[in-house]
């Protein structure tokens, strides 16, 4: 498991920001509903997931980013299907360290 080095910011309940242990990259974890209402006709109900993403661009760049929660620069890493927010965070810093990012 990666250990963070740096402490998450709570935007709101199930949507989180860390900056990358190298403190070059903005990482964002966020809980999503999906299930059979959503396509996934194989799922019993709706489920809570979690998911990973990056921003695409500096962490300066983030700061200046007026709308930053809905933001178009957000690159996905580790899509779906986890079911823990801490699965969420390791995948990110996990795909951020492989990267270099």
């Amino acid at each position: 498991m990666t250990e963070r080095k740096y402490q998450m910011v709570k935007l709101r309940a199930g949507d989180y920001l860390l900056p990358s242990n190298s403190g070059k990259t903005l990482l964002r974890v966020s809980q999503y509903k999906d299930g059979r209402s959503y396509g996934l006709m194989d799922m019993k109900g709706n489920v809570l997931l979690w998911h990973a993403a990056r921003y695409d661009g500096t962490l300066e760049q983030a700061s200046h980013d007026d709308d930053l929660e809905h933001s178009e620069r957000w690159v996905i890493l580790a899509g779906g299907w986890m079911k823990t927010r801490q699965e969420a965070i390791n995948a990110a810093l996990e795909t951020a360290e492989r990267r270099g990012i």
